[in-house]
Order: structure tokens, then sequence, then C-alpha cells
């Protein structure tokens, strides 16, 4: 069988694709290891035939301004705030050499609300810590993605406690580490 190195590329990542639940799931039960840096964000990124995903996770002070439940209404406030601002990928992503439409996402903000979500069991794997992180994910769905550019983020317009975002991307062409910062909200795709 003859493969040329685009089809090799292509192949690897629909491998890799349905391994992402897996990956994410041991990142849950390892995450306390992992450093915490208020003002450090991190997006994992994948492009590949015309969809883009996006993993946005942040420690919650970056956020929104603290680590615990809310414990007043001005603090509730601010969740709702962020919840909603984070819900909207529209405004948070634009895509430079592509038409992209964002797919339904999900906003995690578990462990600030004064109830935690029924819906979410608990992980009995991870420990209890005063380091919570709100997580992000989105979808989108692109015309002509071979033809994408670059992706910019208001991130550090919304949320002014975001002081580096670290992101891994993958793509059908290439893979790549950047940092952004708010005098650099882009990403330049290869």
């Amino acid at each position: 069988m003859n493969m040329n190195a685009s089809s090799v590329i292509h192949t690897i990542i629909l491998i890799l694709i349905p391994l992402v639940p897996a990956i994410t799931y041991s990142e849950s039960i390892v995450h306390e290891h992992k450093a915490h840096t208020h003002g450090i964000s991190e997006i994992k990124l994948i492009i590949s035939d015309g969809t883009i995903s996006i993993k946005f996770e942040s420690p919650a002070n970056n956020i929104v301004g603290f680590e615990h439940a809310a414990s007043n209404t001005e603090e509730e406030n601010q969740l709702k705030r962020a919840h909603s601002i984070l819900s909207k990928p529209a405004s948070i992503f634009s895509f430079q050499g592509a038409n992209c439409t964002s797919i339904p996402s999900s906003v995690t903000i578990d462990g600030l609300t004064k109830e935690p979500h029924k819906h979410q069991p608990a992980n009995k794997h991870q420990p209890h810590s005063t380091h919570k992180e709100i997580t992000a994910e989105y979808q989108f769905q692109c015309k002509s993605s071979e033809d994408l550019t670059s992706i910019e983020t208001q991130l550090f317009n919304k949320f002014p406690n975001i002081n580096e975002i670290n992101v891994m991307w993958i793509s059908d062409k290439n893979q790549g580490m950047s940092v952004l910062n708010p005098n650099n909200p882009q990403l330049f795709v290869e």
C-alpha cells in the first residue's frame, strides 16, 4: 500500500482522536499533581477534517477571582457572568482564513457553586483541593479549514487575570506549542 505523508498523518490523527477522552480522564486523576499557577491558563486544540476542538482550562482565580464555593451574591454573579461569557464561543474565538461556526459547548464550574451539580458523580480518585479549575470545551465546524491561518482569542480581554495561555495543538498537517499573552493573542496555524 502506497501512502503519502499526508495520509499517514491523517491516519495517526484518526487513531489519536478516540483516545482524547481517555487521556482527558487520566489527566483528571493526576490533575492535582500538575502545576496550578494563577495567571496561566491552557488550551488544547485539535484541527481535523473541518472540525476544530478546543479545551480551555484555567484556575478559577483567573476567571472569577476566587477558588472557593461562592459565598455571597457578588461571587454568585461573578460565576454567572463567567459562565455566560464562556458559553459564547463565537465571542471568544475568531478564525482567519476559514469560516467556522460553533457547535454546542460545555462549561464546567463545579466546586464553585453552593450546590454541586447532580449530573456529575464525584471523582473518588481526585483528592479535595482548594485549587479549583474552570473548564470549557468547544467545537467549531469549518468550511475550508485547510485555509485556516490563525485563531485569535478574546480571553485576555474578557478575563484580565489571565496573563498567559499555553497552547498545545495538533492538525492534519502539523503540531506544536505556543504561548499567548495579552499582546499576542493569536495562534498561527502552520
